[in-house]
């Protein structure tokens, strides 16, 4: 079917492979580089659009217009859909990470809102002294 953006309106080309390996690194550790065949893409109606020095925009590539490395022989194993997969045992996926309890500090304490000091008698009674004497101007 080719190639499409999913959540963008365009794909991100990059000029040369440095660039591209730059932008797909940011992606995945270890991102695959295709190489788009332009005057075939423009036959079949994709549309560039340069941006910037190093980029380049397109609407779609179309199949057959770029190649890649080999597809790996061996088929990736399958793991069984089960209703208890502990986290350790998932699959890991770029940009996300598993949250490991150990590490994590324990709480701090804190003492509930109600066990607050109270405030030394003076001060109420210098309060409602300024209180009553602003009742009695008015």
């Amino acid at each position: 079917k080719g190639l499409t953006a999913s959540d963008r309106p365009n794909l991100v080309l990059a000029m040369d492979q440095a660039m591209a390996m730059r932008i797909g690194r940011r992606v995945d550790n270890d991102p695959i580089l295709l190489t788009v065949q332009v005057s075939a893409s423009v036959e079949n109606g994709t549309r560039f659009q340069k941006y910037g020095q190093h980029l380049v925009l397109a609407d779609r590539i179309a199949a057959g217009t770029f190649s890649g490395p080999a597809l790996p022989k061996d088929k990736p194993e399958t793991k069984p859909a089960g209703p208890s997969i502990k986290p350790s045992s998932q699959p890991k996926t770029p940009g996300s990470f598993f949250p490991e309890p150990d590490r994590f500090h324990p709480p701090v304490h804190r003492p509930p809102a109600g066990n607050r000091r109270r405030e030394p008698d003076w001060k109420k009674e210098r309060r409602q002294a300024r209180r009553n004497k602003q009742r009695q101007n008015n």
